[in-house]
């Protein structure tokens, strides 16, 4: 598909390389006065990863143009910039759930392109997601949206997010839903703390439908008993 561009010649300010050339283009598409050309560039721009595009992909994040506000925080996540949750939250939908869902299962690395990796509990283990995005505020709103309870494949990309990143700060929220009305979103909090705390992918469902009351119970003491130890242990 053709991709409309801007009229006037664009300065190649990045470099003369086809990627820097491009993110020029795209630049240039967003300061231009044609409206339709906004979110295709910043869309873009995210998928390049680009962070030399970080000033425009954060203009567009805080515009007050919601579809534009959308694309913004998209391209933001994409490119390893945390978004603000609030305003993630406010604006969550379903094409936000599938980015935030793919984007993270992706590894931190440092400067030089190494996996970083953090000791916690006695376990070694690649870090994913973003360091700086709050997933509490992620797991606590999100869950209040009807759409994402709306059936189980839904509920599986929602907790996937917390499943992946593993972030302690999700904890006190995931533990909050062991209280849940729905038994699937009850299901996923015990597993996600068991992924998070124990770093184990269990119990399926099959094993939680025959013994959920066990489950329940073991969580709601473990976080009576060693909660304020667990949050208050600093990972390395």
């Amino acid at each position: 598909v053709a991709m409309k561009t801007v009229e006037k010649v664009v300065e190649p300010r990045f470099g003369a390389k086809p990627g820097d050339r491009l993110l020029a283009e795209l630049v240039a598409m967003w300061r231009a006065n044609s409206t339709d050309m906004h979110i295709p560039a910043i869309q873009q721009i995210g998928i390049m990863r680009d962070k030399r595009g970080s000033e425009v992909v954060n203009e567009a994040a805080n515009s007050e143009d919601v579809d534009i506000a959308r694309a913004g925080l998209i391209a933001q996540y994409r490119m390893g910039l945390a978004p603000d949750a609030k305003r993630t939250m406010e604006l969550f939908d379903e094409r936000m759930l599938f980015v935030w869902y793919q984007e993270s299962g992706r590894f931190q690395s440092d400067l030089a392109g190494k996996q970083i990796m953090r000791r916690e509990g006695g376990r070694v283990f690649g870090l994913r997601g973003l360091p700086n995005f709050d997933y509490a505020t992620y797991v606590r709103e999100g869950i209040k949206k009807e759409w994402v309870r709306r059936d189980e494949n839904t509920l599986y990309s929602f907790f996937g997010v917390p499943w992946k990143v593993q972030r302690k700060e999700c904890v006190p929220e995931l533990v909050k839903l062991l209280n849940d009305p729905n038994k699937r979103v009850r299901w996923w909090a015990v597993l996600c703390l068991a992924r998070t705390v124990e770093h184990v992918d269990r119990p399926q469902w099959e094993q939680y439908e025959k013994r959920e009351s066990q489950e329940l119970n073991k969580w709601r003491k473990w976080w009576k008993e060693n909660g304020d130890t667990f949050m208050a242990e600093k990972a390395t």
